[in-house]
């Protein structure tokens, strides 16, 4: 429950330092966050959502932490955006997968 929290209040805190993906490159899923997975490795989305289908709700939040602290390289890399999409899309994948029932 605590990582919840803790994951909760990382995507609030990111959301608000201004983490809107620019552009597109995001494949949409109907009501998930618009990812622009093509700066991201292949099979990322994938991955994420093997996760999410199996409930692996530990390797989901594995994969928010490594996101979270792979933020500003994100943006010094692409230059547009930074994590934010991201961590709300695996935000989105730990309530879809029960882990903060």
């Amino acid at each position: 429950m605590r990582s919840a929290v803790v994951a909760l209040f990382l995507l609030a805190a990111v959301s608000a330092c201004g983490g809107e993906a620019e552009g597109g490159g995001g494949v949409e899923q109907s009501g998930r966050a618009d990812v622009p997975w093509g700066s991201y490795a292949d099979g990322l989305q994938g991955r994420i959502d093997q996760l999410e289908a199996n409930g692996r709700c530990n390797a989901l939040q594995r994969e928010f932490d490594v996101a979270d602290r792979n933020n500003k390289a994100t943006l010094d890399r692409t230059g547009e955006h930074n994590n934010a999409e991201l961590l709300k899309y695996i935000d989105e994948a730990l309530g879809a997968a029960g882990c903060y029932d």
